[in-house]
């Protein structure tokens, strides 16, 4: 199976006249055919399933949102507290070098 990212760039190489290889081509019209049959299942649904659908994805959505913000949340957390660990070293830096240069 081709991933949509690679499909697409088979896609704009081919819209743009860009040569592809038999088997770039053999994927692509996979990629085009799985396209076209998912088109066709959304056409078929009623508005309830349609609606139904879309709800499904906007909670999916959501629920990845929500991970990516709590991942965030905690390495900003983590980069503070490194920032804070950056800064005291070097203040411990500073006072070692003066240290050594009174001696």
């Amino acid at each position: 199976m081709i991933s949509d990212t690679t499909a697409k760039q088979l896609h704009d190489q081919a819209t743009r006249g860009q040569p592809l290889s038999l088997a770039e081509q053999s994927l692509l019209t996979t990629w085009y055919a799985l396209q076209d049959q998912t088109e066709d299942e959304n056409l078929r649904m009623t508005p309830a399933e349609t609606f139904l659908t879309l709800k499904q994805q906007v909670a999916e959505g959501l629920i990845q949102l929500e991970a990516v913000t709590k991942q965030i949340q905690r390495l900003t957390v983590e980069n503070e507290r490194l920032t804070q660990d950056n800064l005291e070293l070097r203040r411990h830096l500073v006072q070692t070098s003066r240290l050594s240069l009174a001696v």
